[in-house]
Parts: structure tokens; sequence; C-alpha cells
């Protein structure tokens, strides 16, 4: 993606006066670009990262029309890529409307930091839950593995943990 070479349509696609998105995309600090990338890349499918990194590389407005040229995919397959991110809380649109609806997509960094929070506190949650159950409240730190009754330290069992599935995996 590093060497697809910017759209024919883009200077016309400025021309239509974006959305408030671009205003957004002035404000955006270099870091807090750099922390949606990871965490994209990090907790969603490769085709998420990729999109939000062309976003962003597009001054984080973009139309969908635009991204699927650019990716030289279908526009309808484009389209449903960006409303599944739009409803895991990764982007949003805004609709401008001319002779027909144009769709404004841009990445919302506070939408981005509410959902690093919550999946935080959904991980925390969960691997105290376990580490409770398992060890119980007094906490001696001992877990014992449900699939093959091994006993470790809650120190190791952290390796353990799976952050997709949000538990722990036995590794024998």
């Amino acid at each position: 993606l590093l060497g697809v070479q910017a759209s024919p349509l883009r200077h016309r696609r400025l021309a239509m006066d974006p959305p408030a998105a671009r205003v957004m995309s002035s404000i955006l600090p270099p870091f807090a670009e750099e922390f949606c990338r990871k965490l994209v890349r990090g907790l969603y499918p490769k085709e998420y990262a990729i999109l939000v990194d062309i976003i962003l590389r597009e001054r984080n407005c973009m139309l969908d029309s635009a991204l699927a040229s650019k990716l030289q995919l279908p526009p309808s397959q484009v389209r449903n890529m960006l409303a599944k991110m739009q409803a895991a809380g990764l982007l949003r649109k805004e609709t401008r409307k001319r002779r027909k609806e144009y769709f404004f997509w841009f990445v919302d960094p506070q939408m981005i930091l509410d959902l690093f929070h919550y999946t935080f506190n959904t991980v925390l949650e969960r691997f105290d839950a376990k580490i409770n159950a398992e060890g119980g409240a007094g906490g001696d730190g001992i877990i014992v593995c449900e699939r093959c009754d091994t006993t470790m330290a809650t120190v190791d069992a952290v390796r353990l943990f799976d952050d997709d599935l949000g538990e722990f995996i036995c590794d024998r």
C-alpha cells in the first residue's frame, strides 16, 4: 500500500468542501494518529488496519469511493468493511448531499480512546475474575488449569492469557 499512487479524483474530491472531519484532522497530533494505528493493528483484523492507515494518511477524511479506487476493490466491498468498522466504533462518517450523497469517513480519536478504555477494562475484569475464581480472594497466587489441572503462579499465568478470546489458553 505504500507504493499506491494518489487517486486522479483527489483534487476534485477536495474541492467538494469536506466536512468537519477536515478540521479535526488539523488538530489531531501525530502521537494520537500513531496511537489509533497501533490500537487498530493490535486488536482488529489487518483489513481494518489498512483502511485506518489510508484514512489517516489522507488527513483523516476520505470518500468511500476514493478508498475503493485506491484499494482497487469493488465499492460495495469497501462500504461493507467501513460499515463494520463504524459498528465497531473505529470510524465515523459524515454525509454531504449534492446531486447524490457523498460519505466522508474519518477516525474519531475520542471514540478510539473510549474503545481502548472499554477493551482494557473488560480484559482486566476478566483477568481479575479468573484469578479470584482460581486463587481465591485471599490470593495465594496459584491458578489451576481447568483443562490439565496444572497449578501455576499468577505471574506465570499472565503469558497464557489470550486478549482476543479474553481467557486463558492452556499451553499443554
